[in-house]
């Protein structure tokens, strides 16, 4: 349990949190609990869902039903999904990786528990964390290169108030997740 970590006396110089905090009943939390672990220095890398990009699954999201063979339901499901119009917002899970795998779709569209993330957030905890963004893991380059060129005036990538206007903007840019790393003060 994230949650009890704090009675370790190690710390680490590297923490790697990637499909977990965005499925606690508190992420803050268990972010928190990480960050007492890490060394002075230490670096974290962090993946916490997107609440813009995933807004667009909500429409086809459920939670599966106790009695119905998993499988047959993420199947049927994704069938629904490819029969969508080209523009329904859901299709856009059709460019993920996990649309294609069960275990990957069964986290994406059938999960008990997800929370999302907005920029503006993710800016907070990191200043009362005493986090240092250090950049984020994606988006694709072709994000990267659109961003640049609206904001180059953040050659690093590191506004996230800029890149919070990007993303409303264009809400697939974190559509995998926001992965970044960060580093204690």
């Amino acid at each position: 349990d994230i949650l009890q970590l704090g009675s370790l006396e190690k710390r680490f110089d590297v923490i790697e949190c990637s499909g977990v905090l965005h499925h606690m009943a508190t992420p803050l939390a268990g972010w928190r609990a990480l960050r007492g672990l890490l060394a002075p220095g230490g670096f974290m890398r962090v993946a916490l869902y997107s609440a813009l990009a995933r807004a667009r699954l909500d429409a086809v999201s459920s939670h599966l039903i106790a009695d119905q063979p998993v499988e047959e339901q993420i199947r049927t499901r994704r069938a629904e999904i490819l029969s969508l119009a080209p523009d329904a917002p859901a299709r856009v899970l059709c460019q993920t990786a996990d649309f294609y795998a069960l275990s990957g779709c069964r986290d994406a569209l059938f999960h008990e528990s997800e929370a999302r993330f907005s920029l503006p957030e993710i800016a907070a905890a990191l200043e009362e964390m005493e986090l240092e963004l250090l950049g984020f893991e994606g988006p694709s380059d072709s994000v990267r290169a659109a961003y640049g060129q609206i904001n180059p005036g953040d050659p690093k990538m590191l506004d996230l108030s800029q890149w919070d206007a990007f993303e409303r903007e264009h809400p697939d840019s974190f559509l995998a997740m926001y992965q970044f790393w960060c580093r204690a003060g």
